[in-house]
């Protein structure tokens, strides 16, 4: 039975982790010097400030939960622990501590999202729905009056794991007010809980606010020809790169042809809008190295760069090399070259001078490699080297969220779960889910 919360979120019972109710004082004893200086009101007072200094402190570890720069995705986990320790003290404190946390939730003068998100967290790792019915004004008060509130709201109903919140939330999709309705779609679909057709309700909505929303969801599961028809209209809507971007990286985790026909095209034109290149090279299709090889000699070679790294053609080395000889290239593009060409082969072209010295490096290393593998830091680029990545890689979210899209795209949404953005435990526990449908993908049946 759990009892307390260590690293990572559940549900707690509130009667069973209660500590009981404050003592009371006799009054007999004789006040102190520092009692009287303490101005001590009881332990009724105290377990309140204790309750104000735990929310507290989960307002300030909501922002250690994110890898900094040169950080690994598992640094956070001691702050995340510290997190979930003041959850586990306010929970102790009983239903006196839960009814504070909930009059603390909102200032009515200044927006306050770490308060939001503490509050609505703590609520969210109770078990029933009787604290969740009681936060629901605040769940739609921070959505409606504020966008980091409402953001804030978002990020911690998704991180909760009470199994209420799905009819909690279920219940907001047909409110009038769009930003309710796009927040309940955003945690649902965080949380795997929105279902198709309520996806497509929103997909098909007029209020391009609900689109956005449900752009976020993972279509695992889905029929795939309903979401390919669903979704060709918005790569056409070459007048909203915030939701051609999504559109396309939906259609990319489905591995869907209209996706990559769109993304090859944008990328003709500008390669940086709606990350085109970026999509095109993460389709995985070495037959598209032409497509980025062209991008090498235009103005956006930059993204033609970051597109080759990822796809991860040997066929594009030698373009690469090419550019380092140019006596007009930008030093800051010369160290992406650089960075691409280790990428790929994994040879620590970052620490060559110039590009003469470049070349020999790749005389030496050339016969190693094969024109028909795709490859990054050197090695074949498989399922399991994508999931190896995703477990000793680089720590931050955006770049974990993209391998775990080009794992989605190699297999058509159908690898488990995953999300940079969960706790570290979870994190952890989604790639051992991964580790084992990989073994059972590779077992003849």
């Amino acid at each position: 039975m759990t009892l307390s919360l260590i690293d990572v979120p559940r549900c707690l019972k509130v009667q069973e982790s209660y500590v009981g109710p404050p003592r009371t004082s006799s009054g007999s004893g004789r006040k102190t010097p520092l009692v009287e200086a303490m101005a001590w009101g009881g332990t009724p007072a105290y377990r309140r400030q204790a309750v104000k200094e735990c929310l507290d402190t989960i307002s300030v570890l909501r922002g250690y939960r994110e890898p900094m720069t040169g950080e690994k995705w598992l640094t956070p986990a001691e702050s995340e622990r510290r997190l979930l320790a003041q959850v586990n003290g306010i929970i102790a404190l009983g239903p006196r501590a839960l009814d504070q946390v909930i009059e603390l939730a909102l200032d009515p003068d200044v927006p306050d999202p770490g308060r939001v998100f503490a509050v609505l967290f703590v609520v969210g790792c109770v078990s029933g729905r009787e604290w969740l019915d009681r936060a629901r004004d605040i769940f739609v008060a921070a959505v409606l009056r504020n966008a980091a509130e409402s953001g804030a709201a978002v990020e911690a109903l998704s991180l909760s794991v009470n199994p209420e919140l799905a009819t909690f939330l279920t219940s907001f999709l047909g409110d009038e007010r769009p930003r309710l309705r796009a927040a309940s779609i955003r945690i649902l679909a965080f949380r795997g809980a929105l279902t198709e057709a309520d996806w497509v309700d929103a997909m098909n909505h007029p209020d391009v606010t609900l689109v956005a929303a449900a752009l976020s969801a993972p279509l695992r599961g889905y029929d795939r020809s309903s979401c390919a028809r669903v979704l060709q209209p918005l790569f056409a809507r070459l007048d909203a790169e915030w939701l051609v971007r999504p559109a396309l990286r939906a259609g990319l985790s489905l591995r869907l042809n209209a996706a990559h026909a769109c993304a090859v095209r944008i990328a003709q034109s500008d390669p940086s809008w709606a990350d085109a290149a970026n999509i095109v090279a993460m389709f995985g299709n070495l037959s598209d190295a032409p497509h980025v090889r062209a991008l090498l000699d235009g103005p956006g070679i930059e993204a033609g760069v970051r597109a080759a790294a990822i796809l991860g053609s040997i066929g594009l080395v030698p373009d690469l090399l090419e550019v380092l000889h140019r006596a007009d290239l930008a030093s800051e593009t010369a160290v992406l070259v650089k960075q691409a060409l280790a990428a790929i082969t994994g040879i620590p072209f970052t620490d060559v001078a110039d590009a003469a010295r470049a070349l020999d490096l790749w005389s030496q290393h050339a016969s190693g490699f094969h024109a028909g593998v795709r490859y990054r830091q050197g090695r074949p680029l498989t399922l399991e080297a994508l999931l190896q990545l995703l477990r000793a890689g680089s720590g931050l979210r955006s770049v974990r969220q993209n391998l775990y899209l080009e794992l989605l795209a190699a297999t058509e949404s159908q690898v488990p779960p995953f999300s940079a953005y969960d706790f570290v435990r979870v994190q952890a526990d989604s790639l051992r889910h991964i580790e084992r449908w990989l073994a059972e993908l590779r077992v003849p049946h």
